[in-house]
């Protein structure tokens, strides 16, 4: 397929941009419907995930650091037991890593990079 560059726009939705292809408009012809569509996608990580909270208490973050996922996991949901919050699953706990900014890498496993678990302190949830 061929795309003519009058055919294609960028606009802004919802205070993002957006690149958007017209198929079969005509170049002048408004997207009166994409103005007016919701959003259904969040950015960013969710809310009341405590994730965050996990993460300032018992990880660090260092350049060059990595942590197996799996343990990481588990902390996690060791930590939201003692604290008794609501833990995530697997995927959404990856998701709101990712949100984070976090990193990961499939090598014999899976590891989070640039962070590690701080070795457990008197006081703490875990």
């Amino acid at each position: 397929m061929k795309l003519d560059p009058a055919n294609i726009e960028i606009m802004e939705v919802d205070g993002e941009l957006a690149l958007v292809v017209r198929l079969g408009r005509r170049p002048d012809e408004p997207f009166a419907s994409l103005a007016k569509a919701p959003r259904k996608y969040q950015m960013g990580p969710p809310k009341d995930d405590f994730v965050q909270p996990f993460l300032s208490a018992m990880t660090f973050t260092r350049t060059g650091s990595r942590c197996r996922g799996i343990e990481l996991f588990e902390a996690y949901q060791c930590w939201c037991e003692r604290a008794g919050v609501f833990s995530l699953s697997r995927r959404a706990f990856s998701a709101a890593m990712k949100a984070r900014g976090y990193r990961k890498l499939h090598s014999n496993g899976l590891w989070w990079l640039d962070v590690d678990l701080q070795e457990p302190r008197q006081g703490t949830m875990l």
